[in-house]
Order: structure tokens, then sequence, then C-alpha cells
């Protein structure tokens, strides 16, 4: 993959050099337009990208990570072996982590599920949903105390 891209960019600059402009789009085209069927749904997934998320380093992050993730799966060992060594299954699977990117936050090193931006985000979340139910448990009490009297 990595091969791949470098041959995109080169050409890129080649034809930029010449005086060609090349727009982003044109790049993130001619990196998807030659990838095999495998990475169908990771195509599939650009389409849904709003159009501001979706730069060159947007692709070639997804790209990357893709084709860890791919390696990773077919070059790791089987849960079904006899060795019971589930522990090994899982680091071997997780080997690549320093190239892996985070798609919540797009730094390098974890996954989306280990994100401590998503954390904190997802705990903010839930603060802001629990402040709006007691705000509006508060002014449903406050209209049932005035309708009494």
């Amino acid at each position: 993959m990595e091969a791949w891209i470098g041959r995109i960019q080169t050409l890129v600059l080649r034809m930029e050099h010449g005086g060609i402009e090349v727009t982003a789009q044109d790049q993130i085209l001619a990196m998807t337009m030659g990838l095999p069927p495998s990475f169908d749904a990771v195509i599939i997934n650009f389409d849904a990208t709003p159009p501001e998320q979706l730069t060159v380093n947007h692709v070639i992050t997804r790209l990357l990570n893709e084709e860890t993730r791919q390696s990773s799966s077919t070059d790791s060992p089987s849960f079904t072996n006899n060795t019971g060594d589930e522990a090994m299954a899982v680091t071997a699977a997780r080997r690549d982590l320093a190239l892996t990117a985070c798609f919540f936050c797009d730094k390098r090193g974890h996954f989306k599920s280990d994100c401590p931006e998503k954390a904190a985000w997802e705990a903010a979340k839930r603060k802001r949903i629990v402040g709006t139910a007691a705000m509006a448990a508060e002014v449903e009490c406050d209209s049932d105390s005035e309708g009494a009297w």
C-alpha cells in the first residue's frame, strides 16, 4: 500500500511540476481506483465521509489502517488452536499498533475503542444528558406545584 500511495504522490508531483493542477479529489480518486476488492468497504466509507473531512491524509491513513487490519487478520494465529494461548493471538493481532491510527482522533498508536479523547467526549456527552434530564425534571416539578394552587 505504501508503494502504491508513493507512486500516486510521485505522479502528482510530476504533474504539478509540469504545470498541471491536481486537486485533492483527483489524488483520492487515483489512490482508490486501483485497489483490490478487499478495500471496497473502505471506499464505501469514503463515500459516506463528509467532504470537509475527506482529505488526502485522511484517505492515506484509512488505507494504511485497512491494510494493517487485513494483514493482521490473515497472519494472526487461530483462536481455535489447542495451545490455549489466546493472549498470544490478541498480541499478534495488535502488533502493528504503532502504525494504526485512531478513527476518532486520527492519532497513531491506539484504536477508536481505546481512544482517551473519545472516552472524554462520551463522558461529557453523558454529563450533558444527565444535566438536561435533571433540568427537565426540575421544570416539570415546578409546573406541577404551580398547578396545585
